[in-house]
């Protein structure tokens, strides 16, 4: 988000664009990355407090987000011009273009490289470490990374991307020690257990309207608490029992969270990524004079177009049964044998 509004947000009004919808495809960009990745931090505490492997979780949600990520795409090439190219803008493209290089876009290929080889079924370890062995020789053989860039020590502090990562995974695996340690604290008080009680007496009798609760639990608790991964820690450990009573993919529910969290931190105004992208508006226009600023994140919302579809897309889901799957098989044994209709 930081670095798209830095630096898109600026060259796409001077290129054209209307900033307030321009402003919608960079949160909804955000949201759908956020939403897609399989190294996204709401995508690791998803599927850990449903109890799923992340790469089955991803590639169950990969028809569903490329679907909303596809229309969107369609609707921001109809609304997103209409802006005004002024001399302002102009005057100030060199100053927008310095020591940018199009020779950095072959960055990509390792990270397309990482996400398809995680969707084959590699762990997210080893699709990592690939996809660093190819930013390597991509990057030495370019002249983008040096050894600098890699491993430095300067004036006693030592540094670079190595450096760097350690200490962004040990971020990720503090993380995921105290989602198990706030699940468990969750389960052992029982409050989980009773609130499941109450809502499966006067709530639920099919599985169908148990993956409807499932639903409407993420989205209660991510209202108020769309700013991180908190909402989908809370909800984890209620959606994952729902499951287990009902004969639920865990899978979908792992979606559930993941997609109706990301989409409501980037569409609504108290939202973490929208917050965000509005104070930067603000930075932006200190050195790029002509950059529209919003102070008022609910102007925003009619642009934002991914998390509403994505959102949408899976309370269909919901509502229609399609994607349910029945993991152990229970309800349909209980079919056959008549007990159930």
């Amino acid at each position: 988000m930081t670095a798209f509004t830095m630096i898109v947000y600026p060259a796409g009004i001077v290129m054209g664009a209307n900033p307030i919808a321009l402003g919608g495809a960079i949160l909804s960009a955000g949201v759908f990355g956020d939403n897609f990745a399989p190294i996204s931090d709401s995508t690791i505490v998803a599927c850990s407090t449903l109890g799923v492997d992340i790469p089955t979780a991803v590639k169950r949600r990969l028809p569903y987000s490329s679907v909303a990520g596809i229309i969107s795409f369609v609707l921001f090439l109809i609304v997103g011009g209409g802006g005004e190219v002024n001399s302002s803008a102009l005057a100030s493209y060199d100053l927008l273009t310095s020591g940018i290089s199009p020779l950095g876009l072959i960055m990509i290929i390792p990270a397309v490289l990482t996400i398809v080889l995680a969707f084959k079924g590699l762990s997210l370890i080893q699709a990592m470490t690939f996809g660093i062995f190819c930013s390597l020789i991509l990057g030495g053989v370019s002249g983008l990374i040096t050894v600098d860039t890699i491993f430095s020590i300067k004036d006693g502090v030592v540094g670079g991307a190595i450096v760097d990562g350690i200490g962004g995974f040990a971020e990720i695996v503090l993380l995921i020690m105290m989602i198990g340690a706030l699940s468990y604290i969750m389960q052992a008080s029982g409050a989980v257990e009773s609130i499941l009680e109450k809502i499966k007496a006067k709530a639920i009798r099919t599985p169908k309207q148990a993956d409807i609760l499932n639903f409407f639990v993420i989205l209660t608790v991510a209202i108020p608490l769309c700013n991180g991964i908190v909402a989908e820690i809370i909800a984890g450990p209620l959606m994952k029992d729902i499951c287990d009573e009902y004969d639920l993919s865990r899978y979908k529910a792992a979606n559930y969270a993941d997609a109706v969290n990301c989409g409501l931190s980037g569409l609504l105004p108290w939202g973490g990524s929208t917050l965000v992208f509005c104070s930067l508006t603000k930075v932006v226009n200190e050195t790029y004079g002509f950059a529209t600023i919003f102070s008022d994140p609910v102007k925003l919302m009619p642009y934002i177009i991914y998390p509403v579809l994505i959102i949408g897309i899976y309370l269909l889901t919901a509502v229609t049964g399609i994607g349910t799957k029945h993991e152990q098989k229970k309800w349909q044994d209980a079919k056959k044998s008549g007990i159930v209709s």
